[in-house]
């Protein structure tokens, strides 16, 4: 069997594309916005957004609750994923809130990175007996995401993290299903004629 020309760019195209680059970018440099969403505070947590990711800590803020707690929340955005953490200053560190399924939740989107499938990579908390609060990881876009959560437990602290694609690699994948699919196209009008 011989191949067309066109079959040979893409299938060389293809490899390319998976073989030497499982690519990795990085959220570093890019300008990022955080935001924090929860019916259960008077006082609304502020962070100042857009923020550039880099090796400090881009978002810190603080949000009084219902029942006056203060909570300082923070998040850290590193090359591949997140870390949300969030401590409760007026009870002696042992401050608690719940609600139902995913009425705490962060945003976080950023100005051209595009967002992998993250994951939960580790969860710890300082309060007795508490398992992770967690409730879903949505994407909302292929710049943001969404991080639903039942409750906060001061002491928390979740790390998302996931492979962010190159933009050359997914260039490359693109270009080879392209010239795949031309060469396809061009092998059945042969069949046919």
């Amino acid at each position: 069997m011989k191949l067309s020309k066109s079959s040979l760019i893409a299938s060389i195209t293809l490899v390319a594309a998976f073989f030497p680059l499982m690519a990795q970018a990085s959220f570093i440099g890019d300008s990022a916005t955080l935001t924090y969403n929860n019916f259960a505070f008077n006082t609304p947590v502020v962070f100042s957004s857009p923020s550039t990711v880099g090796n400090n800590v881009e978002f810190s803020g603080q949000g009084t609750d219902v029942f006056g707690q203060i909570w300082n929340m923070m998040g850290d955005v590193f090359d591949d994923g997140i870390k949300l953490s969030w401590t409760e200053s007026t009870r002696n560190g042992n401050g608690n809130i719940s609600a139902g399924n995913g009425r705490f939740g962060f945003d976080l989107s950023f100005a051209s990175s595009v967002v992998p499938l993250l994951s939960l990579s580790s969860y710890t908390t300082t309060y007795p007996t508490t398992s992770s609060s967690l409730d879903n990881i949505t994407s909302t876009g292929p710049n943001s995401v969404h991080f639903g959560f039942n409750g906060l437990y001061s002491g928390d602290t979740y790390i998302f993290s996931g492979e962010v694609p190159e933009p050359a690699t997914l260039a490359l994948f693109g270009f080879g299903l392209f010239g795949f699919a031309v060469s396809r196209r061009k092998a059945s009008n042969n069949k046919n004629a």
